[in-house]
């Protein structure tokens, strides 16, 4: 699918049910959002440094960890093994479907303690690459 109407482009893709984590704290820091604007010389300097930063991070999200959380509700005694974001991703602990309120533990490599992260299921447009 492909198309353009005005102000609108048409989108195809599949509809999937993905946990969006709630923002408890800033999530941009001030050199960041420095680097979000075009330098007034135009060469586009930053752009390529924000692309840069977007790989990382991706790069070190593939690496974190998480779990279900335990019996208790908590994150101190998983009862599963973690799985890295790059193998599976907590959007599969939505069984509740969109709307609905789920916690995960996550970690960050190296690390043995699991932080509690809820989100809440929403349905998103996952594009697809036809043209």
């Amino acid at each position: 699918c492909s198309g353009k109407d005005g102000n609108f482009t048409e989108n195809c893709g599949a509809c999937k049910t993905t946990l969006i984590p709630e923002r408890t704290s800033p999530t941009t820091t001030s050199t960041e959002q420095e680097g979000n604007s075009e330098d007034s010389s135009g060469k586009g300097g930053n752009i390529l440094m924000k692309m840069l930063r977007r790989l990382q991070k991706k790069r070190k999200m593939g690496k974190k960890e998480w779990t279900p959380l335990d019996a208790n509700g908590g994150c101190k005694a998983p009862e599963s093994d973690p799985v890295t974001f790059a193998d599976s991703h907590p959007s599969r602990e939505c069984k509740g479907g969109p709307g609905s309120k789920q916690c995960v533990c996550v970690r960050n490599p190296g690390e043995e303690q699991f932080n509690k992260i809820c989100g809440l299921c929403k349905l998103v447009l996952q594009k697809s690459n036809m043209a």
